[in-house]
């Protein structure tokens, strides 16, 4: 079974990290978010408390399929602030097995720490300027070797259909559309 984690830091964008989850699992992926705070407990932009399912601090997750940042204020600026993330980030790209989601304006975390040069992207209007060394591409959802970007929370369920499609096919991702009366 394919693995994806989900991480979630304090004002996370609530579509960009739980439309994912629900896609996802969905497809029969499993799924687990962690907060990268000390506690399980990781309240949203949206001041929506979620209880994560393990704290990132816990343990090494280089072992699953996909990495995800969200985004949502301060949720990226959060997740850009720990050396754990953006080491975490750095493997998932550099593994050519792995892939990396990041929505909204997270991919402008990833631009700050090197990982973009020469990247095609798509991010937030609002953090556009940020991106120096990336290709910010006009295109709602973007795919660039295993980097997934997508440009902000009305995408939640598009961006979560094109990760559980590079990690279990069109055709699965299909039946669940169906099911849940995309198509």
């Amino acid at each position: 079974m394919k693995k994806v984690y989900i991480l979630l830091a304090e004002g996370f964008e609530t579509i960009e990290a739980l439309a994912p989850v629900d896609i996802l699992r969905r497809c029969g992926i499993e799924v687990v978010t962690l907060s990268i705070s000390d506690s399980k407990r990781v309240v949203s932009s949206q001041d929506i408390p979620i209880e994560a399912d393990a704290l990132l601090s816990s343990e090494d997750y280089t072992d699953g399929d996909m990495l995800v940042l969200p985004g949502g204020a301060p949720g990226y600026e959060n997740l850009g602030k720990s050396s754990k993330v953006i080491s975490l980030s750095k493997t998932y790209l550099n593994t050519p097995d792995k892939f990396l989601g990041a929505i909204c304006a997270a991919p402008s975390i990833l631009e700050a720490a090197g990982l973009l040069k020469g990247k095609k992207i798509i991010c937030h209007y609002g953090v556009k300027d940020l991106i120096k060394d990336g290709i910010v591409v006009n295109e709602k959802i973007v795919q660039d070797g295993n980097l997934i970007t997508a440009s902000g929370a009305g995408l939640g369920i598009d961006f979560g259909l094109k990760l559980a499609e590079v990690l279990v096919g069109s055709q699965k991702v299909g039946d669940v559309k169906k099911k849940m009366t995309i198509i």
